[in-house]
C-alpha cells in the first residue's frame, strides 16, 4: 500500500516516468498486482499502466544502464528509439 500512496501522490509531485514504471513493476513482480489492479489502486488507465510496464521490459541493458546513470535521456529513447524497436521485434 506504500507504494500505491506513493504513485498517488506523484501526481503533485513528479516522480519520473522511470521511477513509476520502477515502482509498477515491483508491484507486479514482488506483490502479484495485474496492470488491472494497478490502474484500479491508483484510480489510472490500464494502459498508463501498460506503456510504463512496457518502458522497463524493452530497454536493453546498456540502454538501462545509460538511463540510470543520467547519460541518455529516457524521452528520447521513449520517443525516437522505443518506436523503432518495435518495429523490428
Amino acid at each position: 500500500m506504500g507504494i500505491i500512496q506513493l504513485l498517488r501522490i506523484s501526481n503533485a509531485k513528479s516522480l519520473t516516468i522511470l521511477e513509476q514504471a520502477s515502482l509498477i513493476d515491483e508491484l507486479k513482480k514482488v506483490h502479484g498486482m495485474s496492470a488491472m489492479e494497478i490502474a484500479g489502486q491508483l484510480e489510472r488507465s490500464k494502459s498508463w499502466v501498460s506503456m510504463r510496464i512496457g518502458v522497463l521490459s524493452q530497454l536493453s541493458d546498456c540502454v538501462r544502464q545509460k538511463i540510470f546513470a543520467g547519460e541518455f535521456p529516457l524521452y528520447a529513447y521513449m520517443y525516437t528509439l522505443r518506436q523503432f524497436i518495435r518495429q523490428t521485434v
